[in-house]
C-alpha cells in the first residue's frame, strides 16, 4: 500500500513541474549574467520601449499560461534575458522570444 501511495505521489508531483526549452538565435551565442527570474518582464502584445537584442526562443509544451510564464522566466534569466516577447499560446505549447536589454 505505501508503495503505490508513494508512485501515486510521485507522479502528481511530476506531471506538476513545467519545464522550459531555449533555442539560442546565433550559433556563437554565449550566455551572459544570469539575470533574477523575477526581474523577467513579459510583454505578450507589446514591446518595450528600451532598446534591446533578441537572444532566443523559448518554449514550454503545456497550455497552462501561469505555469508556462514562470518556467519561461526562469529559461530567460538563466541565459541572461531581461524580457520575453511575442508569447504565443499553440495546440503544443507556449513559444516567447528572449530579449536581452542593451
Amino acid at each position: 500500500m505505501k508503495t503505490k501511495l508513494v508512485i501515486v505521489a510521485s507522479c502528481l508531483l511530476l506531471s506538476a513541474c513545467v519545464t522550459a526549452d531555449f533555442a539560442p538565435t546565433r550559433s556563437s551565442f554565449v550566455p551572459s549574467l544570469v539575470t533574477n527570474p523575477d526581474e523577467v518582464e513579459i510583454y505578450r502584445t507589446e514591446k518595450p520601449s528600451k532598446p534591446y537584442e533578441e537572444i532566443g526562443t523559448t518554449y514550454v509544451r503545456t497550455t497552462n499560461l501561469a505555469r508556462a510564464t514562470d518556467a519561461m522566466k526562469i529559461t530567460a534569466a538563466k541565459n541572461g534575458g531581461n524580457a520575453i516577447l511575442h508569447i504565443k499560446v499553440t495546440s503544443e505549447g507556449i513559444v516567447g522570444t528572449v530579449v536581452r536589454f542593451k
